[in-house]
């Protein structure tokens, strides 16, 4: 048996762990950092590490979103250099991991990864979250409960409909990853995911220098094997981008400014591609 905790901090930092082989990994150089880590289940990791004034790290396997503990072979990993930095992972069911790094300050990142059935797809979602500069937000959530589905503008009523006549998160679920890379400020970036084997990858760079110079990409897939990628920089860009159906592609770039891009896929083996600059 195999039981590690190790925990060093300036102000405040919390670790409870249950069950064989969980391993807790803290520290904190700076000012009122606050990091708590929950862990129950099997052979899951934590490696948290915060330098600099009032950043949060929250980590919980195995229990959260759904109060389970059926939770397998989790990892997580939370770098945050700055101040005012925020990252959350939560993560239950089977062979889940996540990685997010911060720089800058007061930057929002969130990697939330659920399976409500273990059994369905094993889980096996993988999602990384970089962001380099201030005031950016980056969300990922991959499972079987708890995605969020499109609503109101920017997509049509028509593409709503669509979203409304399947179940979501669609079954089974495994096998998907989401990267969400953001450099500069202001940037905001969301993935949801139901299904398996599907893939997201976003990348901003801006050069905002408020938040009405945003950039923003959302993703939303439902099925499986569907592939979305978006590109932007520049600022004031905006794309959403929803594929409802099995082995759909969608790729967005976009430069210069302000920017929008709306993409909806229905059905099957449908190919987006949409280039943009000024």
């Amino acid at each position: 048996m195999k039981k590690v905790i190790l925990s060093i901090s300036v102000m405040l930092v919390s670790a409870v762990s249950f069950a064989q082989f969980n391993d807790s990994n803290v520290l904190q150089l700076g000012g009122s950092n606050n990091s708590s880590v929950n862990q129950k289940g099997s052979y899951q990791d934590s490696d948290v590490r915060q330098q600099g004034n009032s950043n949060v790290s929250n980590v919980t396997q195995g229990i959260n979103p759904n109060n389970s503990s059926a939770s397998n072979h989790n990892k997580a990993d939370v770098k945050q250099i700055g101040n005012l930095n925020n990252a959350f992972v939560s993560q239950n069911n089977l062979y889940n991991e996540a990685y997010q790094v911060q720089t800058g300050n007061s930057n929002q990142a969130t990697i939330w990864q659920d399976q409500l059935n273990p059994t369905a797809g094993n889980g096996n979602d993988w999602a990384k979250q970089l962001q380099t500069g201030n005031n950016n937000k980056a969300t990922i959530d991959q499972g079987t409960s708890g995605n969020e589905m499109p609503t109101g503008a920017p997509f049509s009523a028509e593409a709503l409909g669509f979203v409304s006549a399947v179940t979501v998160p669609f079954m089974p679920h495994g096998f998907n990853d989401a990267l969400q890379t953001q450099v500069g400020d202001f940037n905001v970036a969301y993935t949801s995911q139901g299904g398996e084997l599907n893939d997201s990858k976003i990348t901003q760079t801006s050069t905002a220098v408020a938040v009405s110079g945003a950039n923003k990409a959302s993703h939303y897939q439902y099925g499986k094997d569907n592939d979305a990628l978006t590109t932007q920089n520049g600022f004031g860009h905006l794309d959403n981008t929803l594929q409802i159906g099995n082995y759909n592609y969608s790729n967005v770039m976009q430069s210069g400014n302000n920017q929008t891009s709306m993409n909806v896929q229905k059905g099957n083996s449908n190919i987006n591609n949409v280039t943009q600059s000024n």
